[in-house]
C-alpha cells in the first residue's frame, strides 16, 4: 500500500507523475523509489509513453477512487494517438488488459514507444511554475514528429538520450535549471499567409 501518491496534472504523461511522486519521496536514487512502487518485481517500463502495467501496479496500492485506470490510459498516455487507427475493438482490449494489468504493447503496433528523448516547451514551463509551483512533461509533447507546442505555437526543445532505455532506469525530471529560448519557427508559406 502506497501511503502517499501525487495528483496527474492536465496534459501530464504519466512518465512525469512517476517522476514527480520520486521527488516528494526525498530517495536519492530511482531506484529505491522503482523498489517502493513495484516492490522486487520492478516493472522496466516507466519510462514508456502507451499505457503499460505500471498504471495497475500503482493504482492496485491506492485507496479505492483516488485514481482511475480509464483516465490515465486515455489522459496521461499517447494511447488516444497510438491507437488512432487501431478499430474499436483492440482500443477496447488495450483498456481492458489495462484493468486488469496485463498489457502487453505491441511495438510495431501505433507509434514508436521507445522515443530516445523528452520534450518540453518554454512557455508552458514558464505558466506550469507559476499555476503549480512546478514544470511537468506534457502529453502533447511527447508526440513523436511533434515539433511545435499546440498551445504557444513556438518550438519544442528536445533533451535527446543515448540510451533508448535511460527514461525506463531514471525519474527525469523538468527543473528550473532547465531553461531554453523561445523559438517561433514559421515556415515561409505560413509567414506570406500571415503577411497578406
Amino acid at each position: 500500500m502506497l501511503h502517499h501518491f501525487v495528483i496527474p496534472y492536465p496534459d501530464e504523461i504519466w512518465y512525469s507523475v512517476l517522476c514527480r511522486y520520486h521527488v516528494r519521496t526525498g530517495n536519492a536514487t530511482s531506484k529505491t523509489t522503482m523498489r517502493q512502487l513495484f516492490g522486487e518485481k520492478m516493472d522496466g517500463q516507466i519510462g514508456t509513453f502507451n499505457p503499460n502495467n505500471t498504471i495497475y501496479q500503482i493504482i492496485n496500492q491506492l485507496p479505492k477512487g483516488v485514481l482511475n485506470i480509464n483516465d490515465i490510459v486515455m489522459n496521461h498516455t499517447l494511447f488516444k494517438y497510438s491507437f488512432r487507427f487501431q478499430s474499436l475493438d483492440e482500443k477496447n482490449r488495450c483498456i481492458h488488459d489495462a484493468n486488469r494489468g496485463c498489457i502487453s504493447f505491441n511495438p510495431l503496433q501505433g507509434i514508436n514507444k521507445n522515443q530516445p528523448m523528452l520534450k518540453w516547451c518554454p512557455l508552458c514551463k514558464e505558466e506550469d511554475e507559476e499555476k503549480y509551483g512546478e514544470a511537468y512533461w506534457h502529453v502533447s509533447h511527447q508526440i513523436p514528429h511533434v515539433s511545435i507546442c499546440m498551445k504557444h505555437k513556438c518550438n519544442l526543445i528536445e533533451i535527446p538520450f543515448s540510451h533508448p532505455n535511460e527514461r525506463n532506469n531514471n525519474f527525469i525530471i523538468l527543473n528550473n535549471d532547465m531553461k531554453g529560448d523561445v523559438v517561433f519557427n514559421l515556415d515561409k508559406k505560413e509567414m506570406l499567409f500571415n503577411e497578406t
